[in-house]
């Protein structure tokens, strides 16, 4: 067997460890060379992840999830090129992390929140949690530092035109997260 087979039967599209392709009886000049014919991809140091292509924007958000560990959550743009929002896409996958955390993974930007509410409107998958519709346009419309308000707004009527949600949830999950007065007025622009 090759070892792109070893390594697609054993890990599955999931992210490994030189170490891990080592006990599978895979050399180190083995994973260089299907690195440089682009079959596998060095993810950091050590960790590399098996291509089949382009990655799927929800398998890009599992390999940076695993990356970066938990407690984290896919958010703000990524989140709404995710429910298609937004027209913009991201070099960067968006991902709410404790205040304290840091990283030098390129493609990964970090927001750091130091009250991330990770109960309030996040979804979770098997591979990664995600906020939701509503939180994310509620995080979009106060975090303007990060996020163009323009963008915001826009991502608000578009889901309340493709009647992805309701305004009435929106503000549910803004007054749960305590920002309601920081968006009422985007909101009653919007009725």
């Amino acid at each position: 067997m090759m070892p792109r087979e070893i390594i697609a039967k054993s890990f599955k599209n999931k992210p490994f460890s030189l170490k891990n392709a080592e006990e599978l009886g895979i050399t180190r000049y083995e994973i260089s060379k299907l690195i440089t014919q682009g079959k596998v991809e060095k993810l950091t140091h050590g960790i590399y992840v098996l291509l089949k292509g382009d990655a799927s924007i929800a398998e890009q958000f599992k390999i940076a999830t695993v990356l970066i560990g938990g407690p984290s959550a896919i958010c703000l743009l990524s989140a709404l090129e995710y429910y298609d929002l937004t027209d913009i896409i991201s070099k960067e996958i968006w991902i709410m992390v404790s205040a304290n955390k840091r990283t030098r993974q390129r493609g990964i930007r970090l927001f750091r929140a130091a009250h991330m509410n990770l109960d309030i409107g996040v979804l979770k998958t098997n591979d990664f949690a995600i906020t939701s519709i509503e939180r994310t346009l509620v995080d979009s419309l106060t975090h303007q530092r990060q996020i163009s308000i323009n963008i915001a707004i826009e991502a608000l009527r578009r889901a309340i035109h493709l009647k992805k949600t309701t305004l009435s949830k929106v503000v549910d999950i803004a007054n749960k997260l305590g920002v309601l007065r920081r968006i009422q007025s985007y909101i009653e622009a919007l009725v």
